[in-house]
């Protein structure tokens, strides 16, 4: 490091002081309180950051600097309205308690053992052994040294306690494998159970299907099976009902015989009133009384048959409604069964 140029500004004593100075050796002489100390005093002010406060300001201002030129670059030690700061070259950076910034501390490379008071012992040779071994130490950086290894002393011993960790958790982990050799197997074995469920619940569906099928069509059978009888009562009722239809015809016939008879009658009453012949009386009477006789039982007849109509009536009634109750069936059966056999389940032809 070599410094050519030195300003200070409102120092102590000195209201602006610049010095250029040698680059082996400067020395500074003058009477006694014109301020080489102060100068002193600037310098470990700029390079250490102490003192700290504010009793170095000359007395009056309220804005302090101490600038430095050295290896060609400008460092520079501000406090005042300009803040509490430093600069190399054009790059500023807070001066925060007793420290100094990086940048500033790896360009000057000065600590408080570069500095000797006047009235101070010759350079080391008034300190102990201990204080040497401390003064050798903050030059070299040895406490850094012996911090440095005491973090990666500690470092490493959690290392190997982690490591000793992670060696027990792997050999745990190792044996849990060997207890857990069967899980791939069991994994596979459970798919098939899966797979198992799958068509089973298949099966099961299609067989609830095929119950409600067969369900459908064993309804659907009695149904047609009653229909059927429904349909035998209906033809037998429906002979009946032509027999019936017969003897009334019969009947009517017999009917219109006996109105003719009653004409008759009307004839011979008319017949006797002129002749008075009993004999034609006695005839007519007789043939009366069997057109009535036969009147009673057209009635009767008839009677019967009209009641066999309206049992014929109320059977096929009643075989419409059982062929509209298969054909619906039929429907609800296509439908559940779609395009294949209810029974078997395979397409239909």
């Amino acid at each position: 490091m070599s410094i050519d140029r030195l300003l200070i500004r409102n120092f102590r004593p000195h209201a602006r002081k610049l010095l250029s100075l040698d680059p082996g050796i400067t020395v500074i002489t003058g009477p006694t309180d014109s301020g080489k100390t102060s100068i002193l005093g600037a310098l470990r002010w700029l390079f250490t950051n102490r003192p700290r406060g504010d009793s170095f300001v000359k007395r009056g201002e309220s804005e302090c600097e101490v600038r430095a030129r050295i290896d060609g670059r400008t460092v520079a030690r501000v406090k005042g309205s300009a803040g509490n700061l430093y600069r190399v070259d054009s790059e500023e950076f807070a001066a925060i308690g007793s420290g100094v910034p990086q940048a500033v501390a790896d360009l000057v490379l000065v600590d408080d053992v570069c500095f000797s008071g006047q009235h101070d012992a010759a350079f080391w040779f008034g300190l102990t052994s201990g204080g040497v071994t401390r003064a050798i130490n903050r030059i070299v950086n040895l406490d850094a040294i012996d911090a440095i290894q005491g973090f990666v002393a500690k470092r490493l011993l959690g290392a190997r306690e982690a490591q000793a960790q992670a060696e027990k958790r792997l050999e745990r982990a190792q044996n849990d494998a060997v207890d857990l050799e069967y899980v791939p197997q069991l994994v596979k074995e459970y798919g098939l159970l899966e797979e198992a469920r799958e068509r089973f619940l298949a099966t099961s569906a299609r067989h609830d299907k095929a119950s409600l099928v067969t369900g459908l069509v064993t309804s659907a059978r009695v149904k047609a099976k009653h229909a059927a009888e429904i349909g035998r009562a209906a033809n037998k009722d429906w002979s009946d009902l032509q027999q019936s239809r017969a003897a009334l015809e019969a009947s009517r016939s017999l009917w219109e015989g006996a109105s003719g008879l009653l004409r008759q009658w009307a004839v011979l009453q008319k017949a006797y009133e002129e002749k008075g012949s009993w004999r034609s009386v006695y005839n007519a009477v007789g043939e009366m009384e069997k057109a009535r006789l036969a009147a009673a039982k057209s009635r009767q007849v008839y009677e019967s048959a009209a009641a066999i109509y309206d049992q014929v009536q109320e059977a096929s009634l009643r075989a419409k409604r059982c062929r509209e109750s298969g054909r619906s069936a039929r429907v609800k059966l296509d439908a559940e069964s779609g395009d294949r056999c209810p029974l078997c389940l395979r397409p239909r032809m």
